[in-house]
């Protein structure tokens, strides 16, 4: 392998390791916030629904007193059709 490619090469590679690093490092922290609050750890029951989907649904989702039914949720989420 000529000598250029084997110095471009080594920078990707650093370049994996700090992102791998850094994913690690966030994970961890998602990881921590869903553990410490409540409701994410009531939703972590639900099979398939993890750390991730929980601190996003804990992130982005209006007040759940908005939501008349778990289908209008749903709804929301677009898991189901609009509620008419």
């Amino acid at each position: 392998m000529p000598e250029s490619a084997r110095t471009i090469l080594k920078v990707l590679i650093g370049t994996f390791e700090a992102l791998e690093a850094q994913i690690r490092e966030l994970d961890a922290e998602i990881a921590r916030r869903a553990k410490a609050d409540p409701v994410a750890r009531r939703l972590t029951t639900i099979p398939g629904v993890g750390p991730i989907a929980v601190t996003a649904i804990a992130a982005l989702v209006p007040a759940l007193e908005g939501f008349r039914a778990g289908r209008d949720f749903a709804a929301w989420l677009g898991l189901t059709p609009p509620q008419r």
